[in-house]
Order: structure tokens, then C-alpha cells, then sequence
């Protein structure tokens, strides 16, 4: 239902997959926290853009409480096993991107 992602969101709300984040985890302790509240962007904006979500949840994330650091470790994450996409291009701009509109220096 995720199509492998940690979460989704469709127009009734959020879909999880904890087996997912689980791994994700496993791999880079807390990166899953950022792909989820990239998920709830999608629904708190109403937009289909990967790139707006990922700005929104930097955006909240950057004041929220350890919300550096869930910042952080998704940049780890996806430095390490983020794939080429035709929106980003390779895993860096996808990664610039986030630090842009987190404006919180990580």
C-alpha cells in the first residue's frame, strides 16, 4: 500500500508502514521520523509536489523539538540509499533542496 515508501498520503490520510520504517531505521537510526512528516506535507499543503512536502516538513521539522536531528539523519539516509529521480536528479539535489528550506544549518 506504500509502494515501499515508510509512509503515504492519499486523500483519506496517512499510510504507514512500520515494517518499512523499521528498516529505514535500522539503517540510520531516526531517518523514518522525516519520511513520515514529509507524508502528512502532502496532506497539510494539498499537494502531489515532492519537492513542496519535502520543504514543509523541513520547514516544521527545523522548530520543532529533535527536529535537527530527524533532519539530520535523513540526510544521512538518503545520502546512503537515495536513488536517482526525475524530480531531483541525483540523491544530492533532493538533500539541498531540504537544508534550503530547513534554513537550520545541517
Amino acid at each position: 500500500m506504500t509502494a515501499g515508501m515508510v509512509a503515504s498520503a492519499k486523500p483519506d490520510g496517512i499510510i504507514l508502514c512500520p515494517s518499512r520504517a523499521k528498516e529505514v531505521d535500522a539503517q540510520v537510526p531516526d531517518a523514518s521520523h522525516f519520511y513520515l512528516v514529509h507524508a502528512y506535507g502532502h496532506l497539510a499543503i494539498h499537494t502531489s509536489s515532492k519537492k513542496l512536502a519535502d520543504c514543509w516538513a523541513a520547514h516544521k521539522l527545523a522548530a520543532a523539538p529533535n527536529g535537527q536531528h530527524y533532519v539530520r539523519q535523513w540526510i544521512r539516509h538518503w545520502r546512503m540509499y537515495g536513488k536517482n529521480d526525475s524530480v531531483y536528479g541525483e540523491p544530492e539535489g533532493r538533500i539541498a533542496n531540504v537544508r534550503s528550506c530547513c534554513a537550520c544549518g545541517v
